[in-house]
């Protein structure tokens, strides 16, 4: 059933015969209904029904974090299309039969102040790491005030933890605590500086793989 909005001459949505009705970013789109194609798919189109498949496990946890701390050079895309854009073309290496994902390369924000300088991660006991870091907010686009926060993913799981404004830049360092559970798990560490006022990123930093003790 279609519901229609503002009149029957506006926008509506759900389908009316072979038209679908929805919204994007407000406004009231109408398209034609997809046919179902029972071609049988090529080893490319499956090959590629599979990288967007890890693309999208992998992302969506972090959507909304992403909708926050990604560019967005033009309005017309949501800042996770272009996060995703970049992971699609960039974070993902091709194997003889799959993918896998590029750590180094995966970005959790896309933005243009000050990163971290000389930052590193070391796992310690009670499942905790010392995240360090150099404080270089006497530089351009790097104030003392900016917020740290980072983000680790455990492949075992794909689960991520979130350490939203752990702390400030002036800081230098920081402890974070993981859960018990992740005991002997191997973690994957990003992280990011925010600037509250104008709420821009910095690029993030991969910190590296860590095993928690």
């Amino acid at each position: 059933m279609a519901t229609f909005n503002n009149g029957i001459l506006g926008g509506f949505s759900g389908t009316v015969g072979t038209v679908v009705g929805t919204t994007w970013r407000g406004v009231p789109v109408m398209r034609s209904k997809p046919k179902k194609s029972t071609k049988k798919p090529s080893p490319a189109q499956l090959r590629n029904r599979l990288k967007f498949k890890m693309m999208y496990a992998f992302m969506l946890p972090i959507k909304a974090f992403l909708n926050e701390s990604f560019d967005q050079p033009e309005e017309k895309k949501s800042r996770f299309d272009f996060a995703k854009s970049y992971f699609l073309t960039e974070a993902m290496i091709p194997t003889a039969d799959s993918f896998i994902i590029d750590y180094p390369k995966v970005l959790i924000s896309k933005g243009p102040i000050r990163g971290l300088l000389n930052a590193s991660i070391t796992a310690q006991a009670e499942q905790k790491a010392l995240l360090q870091w150099t404080d270089n907010s006497a530089l351009g686009l790097a104030y003392a005030e900016d917020v740290l926060s980072a983000i680790a993913y455990v492949p075992a799981t794909q689960d991520f933890i979130f350490f939203e404004a752990a702390a400030q830049r002036h800081m230098g360092e920081v402890v974070l605590q993981f859960p018990e559970e992740l005991q002997d798990r191997t973690l994957e560490v990003w992280a990011t500086f925010k600037n509250t006022a104008s709420k821009q990123y910095s690029t993030s930093d991969y910190l590296g793989s860590i095993m928690v003790v």
